[in-house]
C-alpha cells in the first residue's frame, strides 16, 4: 500500500513536555521580517548584526568578524543536538538521527585510508561513537572493536572499494547499510511515522537513481547496487523501469503517488 505521507501515531504523553518546549522554541524561530532585513543589507557584517538579538546572538561574541559566520551556526547546531538529546527518550530514535553522523565518518576514514591522506578535518563529532576512537581503530586496523553496524558497514565500503577502485561504489555500499539500520530501529519502535518516512525516502531515492543511471547510460548492474531495500516500491517495477525507453518509464508510475512527480 503506497501513501503519500506518512500518518502521526497516537500522542505519547511522555512527550507532554519535549512538545511544550519546542513550541516555546519555535515562537523565536527567525521569521520572514527578519530574512528580509538580512537581505537588504549593505554588508555581512551589518546582516550577522540583525542576529544580534536572537538566540545566535549568544555566540557572537568571540568573532572576530562576518566571514567567521560558520561558528555561530556551528555554535547553535550544537545546542540543537544537545536538545533533541535530552528530549527524545526513546534510545533507538536517537541513534536513527545520530548515527547518519557515525556512517558519514566510517566513509570518510575509508576513503582517507584508501588516498593514504589525512582526510580529519572532514569528520563529524556529533556521532553516537567516538570519532577519535574511530580514527584509532582505522590506524590499527582494529575494526572488530567497532559496533556491529559500523563493522559491516565499513567491512562492506572496503571490499566495495577494492573490487572496484570506486569511491562512488564505496558510497553506495555504506549508504545501503546505513539505511537498513535506520529501517531496523524504526522498526524496533514499531513507529509508522519514521517506517513510512524512510520508506518514502527509499523510493524517492530509487526513482532518482533510476533516472540518474538511465540519463548517463549507466550499467543495469549498477543501478540495481544503487537502489535501497524496504520502499513502497517493488524491485522488479523498477528493474521493468528501467528497461523502458525514456517515454514509456512514467508509466510503470502511473499507479503510484511517484507520477505526480
Amino acid at each position: 500500500m503506497f501513501t503519500k505521507y506518512p500518518e502521526f501515531a497516537a500522542e505519547d504523553a511522555r512527550y507532554a513536555y519535549a512538545v511544550g518546549r519546542i513550541r516555546a522554541l519555535e515562537t523565536k524561530l527567525l521569521d520572514r521580517q527578519r530574512f528580509d532585513r538580512m537581505l537588504d543589507a549593505q554588508s555581512a557584517d551589518e546582516a550577522l548584526h540583525v542576529l544580534q538579538d536572537t538566540d545566535y546572538g549568544v555566540h557572537m561574541g568571540e568573532l572576530k568578524g562576518a566571514s567567521e559566520y560558520e561558528r555561530v551556526l556551528a555554535a547553535e547546531r550544537r545546542v540543537a543536538f544537545d536538545l533533541f538529546e535530552k528530549l527524545c527518550l526513546d534510545k533507538p530514535a536517537r541513534s536513527m538521527y545520530f548515527s547518519r553522523f557515525d556512517f558519514h565518518n566510517i566513509k570518510v576514514l575509508l576513503k582517507a585510508r584508501a588516498a593514504e591522506q589525512d582526510f580529519s578535518g572532514l569528520l563529524s563529532s556529533q556521532g553516537e561513537f567516538d570519532h577519535s576512537e574511530m580514527m584509532e581503530i582505522f590506524s590499527e586496523e582494529s575494526f572488530e572493536k567497532l559496533p556491529q553496524h559500523l563493522g559491516e558497514a565499513t567491512l562492506e565500503g572496503m571490499e566495495a572499494f577494492q573490487s572496484s577502485d570506486s569511491p562512488r561504489l564505496l558510497d553506495i555500499a555504506v549508504d545501503g547499510l546505513e539505511h537498513e539500520y535506520r529501517l531496523n530501529l524504526a522498526y524496533q519502535l514499531s513507529n509508522d511515522f519514521l517506517i513510512g518516512l524512510l520508506r518514502l525516502k527509499a523510493d524517492i531515492h530509487n526513482i532518482l537513481t533510476l533516472y540518474r543511471t538511465k540519463w548517463l547510460g549507466e550499467d543495469f548492474r549498477l543501478f540495481e547496487t544503487a537502489t535501497l531495500s524496504g520502499g513502497f516500491l517493488e524491485k522488479e517495477r523498477l528493474r521493468q523501469a528501467f528497461q523502458e525507453p525514456w517515454e514509456g518509464m512514467p508509466a510503470r508510475f502511473s499507479v503510484t503517488p511517484y507520477i505526480e512527480i
